[in-house]
């Protein structure tokens, strides 16, 4: 995945970083990270030496992609597609921090929330003009699934699990010992580790039945239904999949966040999302099938499929396919919190 990158050179000339450190800096202990600009790839033979490892070594050391208070909400959009990622952090010049992240989610909603239908058709261009004033600043974590919560890069992977566990955030910013942004953290990159080393953890032959892992109600929209019906369902609900089913309650397809790139770079085609989700779907240069378990799978066949097919969630379903619960890297992570 692409790191953030630092590209404001009003920001690039502050010598002082520490103020940024504003939030929760935990685990700073003065243990040195190596200064590679790569990431380590490193295989534990014990959980404890896994779990006692610092979370900087998991992602490389990078600039960082990021955005203004005062930018245009259309530079935030296009950095965001440019760079095939969910979410932008967003650095205030006037408090002399970072605010928080702005999500894909939150900026497609808002277009949606005061667009009519004929607007939409007509493309981006026809009310591009509506837009021009609107500031990053104002849609900051407007969708509360983003804090910009910090974490030192020194930080165990036991207290980085503990902690995504606690934010219930989907990446954190790492900071070195001076306060300094390094790098970020993502659910999916700790979950490849948890997951590539799940055989070292006891509860790794228990099944999703006896731990209950996942099993809650499911939101699901019919192939049939106007994909702009998914994407509120998303923001109302705070979760970044919806799963797609048949007429029966069958699981066919899912429809996540990260499918808003559909609509387009210049968010020329926002108006597919007018059409059905079938439709919107069928516009996907990649079709990937919906990853499902069931409740007699182990935890260890979970971390299997986590390492194996690198996606965000796992449905658990029934023997007619219906999904009766979602495993999300949350609540992988969460085992290991509870569990280890």
């Amino acid at each position: 995945a692409p790191c953030f990158f630092i590209d404001n050179p009003k920001r690039d000339k502050m010598s002082d970083r520490s103020h940024l450190v504003e939030n929760y800096i935990v685990g700073n202990t003065d243990i040195p990270i190596p200064s590679s600009s790569q990431a380590r790839e490193v295989t534990y033979d014990k959980a404890e030496d896994l779990l006692e490892s610092k979370v900087g070594g998991l992602v490389a050391t990078c600039k960082i992609i990021d955005v203004m208070a005062d930018s245009p909400l259309l530079e935030a959009y296009e950095k965001i597609n440019t760079h095939k990622i969910l979410s932008v952090p967003v650095y205030d010049v006037e408090k002399v921090k970072y605010i928080g992240f702005l999500d894909v989610i939150d900026i497609v909603e808002h277009f949606l929330s005061i667009l009519s239908e004929e607007e939409l058709e007509a493309g981006f261009e026809s009310f591009k003009s509506k837009f021009e004033s609107v500031r990053c600043g104002a849609l900051v974590n407007k969708s509360n699934r983003n804090p910009f919560m910090e974490l030192s890069q020194n930080a165990s992977v036991r207290k980085g699990a503990a902690l995504f566990n606690e934010w219930g955030v989907h990446r954190v910013p790492l900071i070195d010992k001076t306060g300094e942004f390094v790098s970020v953290l993502s659910e999916s990159k700790l979950v490849q580790l948890l997951a590539s080393h799940i055989g070292l953890f006891p509860f790794a032959a228990k099944t999703i039945g006896e731990l209950a892992l996942g099993i809650r109600e499911v939101y699901t929209v019919l192939a049939s239904d106007p994909a702009q019906k998914a994407f509120k369902l998303m923001k109302e609900k705070g979760v970044s999949a919806v799963a797609v089913v048949d007429e029966a309650g069958a699981l066919v397809d899912v429809l996540s966040v990260s499918d808003l790139r559909i609509i387009g770079q210049d968010l020329q085609q926002i108006g597919r999302v007018n059409k059905t989700v079938e439709e919107f779907v069928a516009y996907k240069t990649e079709r990937v099938p919906p990853i499902t378990v069931m409740t007699v799978d182990t935890i260890a066949y979970i971390g299997q499929r986590f390492s194996e097919n690198k996606v965000h969630r796992l449905y658990v379903v029934d023997g007619d396919n219906k999904p009766i619960g979602i495993i999300g890297l949350a609540d992988f992570i969460s085992m290991f919190v509870k569990n280890a």
